[in-house]
């Protein structure tokens, strides 16, 4: 099955005020206060809080959600489009409807946010700064401050889906001609399969990685296992098969053992020791497979003597 019918791609854009203003006189007379010939360009800028952050702090929860926090929705549901920074990934189809039903949650959150600014938040945010920075021959600039409708412009939440291109689709010939055109669609061909080869080292990287913490937790003198923890590593594994675009075997082998194995609940593990150690060995035989260039029961057969029941 081609890539451009297990997926689409995703762009998101989540943008927030700072809520801080570099504040130019005071910057100037740090400078002079402490002697700094050069000014404010030699010593550095002060850099104000015209904002409150517990103002800001709401929407910086729903950007934590969607696309910051280690469990966040975008971390959890893709994986990045041509291993690019730009906020461009690949989303699976089985996953766009519960992938729709949390951005619209906190786009709902998002936009009543908005409102409760315009509707008096924005005002009582100045009122808290007046008196923070002193209003009277203190830091508060009313300048600093645009109007609420300038204000809650900065704040942007969007996502847009597209398709994934497919070389064999893209009739080029008429507007570049055909030598032109065929090298064009080379050069997509060879980006979106350098992009599938960066998706599956992501996966497994973010797989692996999961393992140690896990491990990290087991082999510690005091075991204590959270249930976000457990969460965490059973949506990592239901993720597996959605973001196994290229259909890999090893990465198939991977989720069938974990889903075995490791599909827990922290009551499972707390105060059962003979659980921790049984998951640590499953743990450590996951890493083993990972970093072997073996195949599954070859990687399998050999842990078995180190890990074996």
């Amino acid at each position: 099955m081609p890539l451009s019918k297990k997926g689409m791609l995703l762009s998101v854009s989540l943008s927030i005020p700072s809520g801080r203003k570099v504040d130019r006189d005071i910057s100037e007379k740090v400078a002079s206060d402490y002697n700094v010939k050069g000014g404010s360009r030699d010593s550095g800028n002060f850099n104000k809080i015209t904002i409150s952050s517990k103002y800001l702090q709401p929407f910086r929860n729903i950007k934590s959600k969607m696309v910051e926090a280690p469990n966040s929705t975008i971390k959890t549901m893709t994986l990045p489009w041509l291993h690019e920074s730009g906020g461009v990934f690949i989303l699976p189809n089985k996953k766009i409807l519960e992938f729709s039903k949390v951005w619209r949650k906190q786009k709902a959150l998002w936009d009543s946010e908005i409102q409760a600014l315009k509707n008096g938040k924005y005002q009582e945010a100045l009122d808290e700064a007046e008196i923070r920075l002193n209003k009277k021959g203190g830091m508060f600039d009313a300048s600093d401050y645009p109007t609420v409708e300038e204000f809650t412009d900065r704040f942007k939440m969007e996502q847009y889906l597209r398709p994934i291109p497919e070389e064999h689709n893209m009739d080029l010939r008429a507007s570049v001609g055909e030598l032109e055109a065929e090298r064009i669609r080379k050069e997509v061909h060879d980006s979106v399969a350098k992009s599938m080869e960066k998706m599956k080292e992501l996966l497994t990287n973010r797989i692996e990685s999961e393992m140690h913490g896990l491990k990290n937790i087991l082999s510690s003198d005091r075991v204590t296992v959270y249930e976000t923890r457990m969460e965490s590593l059973r949506n990592l594994i239901d993720s597996i098969s959605g973001l196994n675009f290229t259909d890999d075997t090893f990465l198939t082998d991977l989720e069938t053992y974990m889903k075995e194995n490791l599909y827990l609940y922290a009551h499972d593990l707390r105060g059962n020791e003979t659980k921790q150690k049984e998951a640590y060995r499953h743990i450590n035989k996951v890493i083993g497979y990972i970093c072997s260039e073996e195949t599954f029961d070859q990687t399998m057969s050999k842990l078995d003597g180190t890990y074996g029941y």
